[in-house]
């Protein structure tokens, strides 16, 4: 924005929230792959997503709500839409994390391991992130193995 009134501006690099995530829950996405998405947003347009990768769901807490405010707070009803539309494709008992990174570099974050089925019920704040871990294993492509010559044993 500053660029197209007419000030020179860079853009540099900072720590992300998604790197804060993994670092603090020890998710390597390099593993499994990893999918991210505005809650509301992931469900009103039906995106088509990989329960073998794992999936953030931003702003998780304010789920349902077409805007962003600070009065907010998580709305349980909403909550348990998610959560049933998630459990439909992972199960009521798969284990999703709750997660809010620290203000501070040396701080502790909020990490809250819930079951699907308990997610409408779980404390969190309107910043709240989800992250849904893989449900299954991606299945390998033998014959693009083959030709890159990977062996696999599977």
């Amino acid at each position: 924005m500053a660029r197209e009134e007419g000030f020179r501006a860079r853009t540099l690099p900072g720590v992300s929230a998604d790197a804060n995530l993994f670092a603090d829950l020890g998710v390597d996405p390099g593993v499994s792959g990893v999918q991210g998405y505005e809650a509301t947003n992931f469900v009103l347009n039906k995106y088509r997503f990989d329960t073998s990768a794992g999936l953030v769901l931003w702003q998780v807490g304010l789920f349902g709500y077409a805007y962003w405010s600070a009065h907010y707070e998580p709305n349980r009803e909403r909550l348990k839409v998610l959560a049933d539309y998630l459990a439909s494709h992972y199960g009521s008992e798969h284990e999703v994390v709750l997660y809010e990174a620290s203000e501070f570099a040396l701080g502790t974050p909020e990490v809250n391991r819930v079951p699907l089925s308990g997610l409408s019920q779980a404390a969190m704040s309107g910043v709240a992130t989800l992250y849904v871990p893989p449900k299954t294993q991606p299945s390998t492509d033998m014959e693009m193995a083959r030709q890159l010559g990977i062996p696999f044993d599977r």
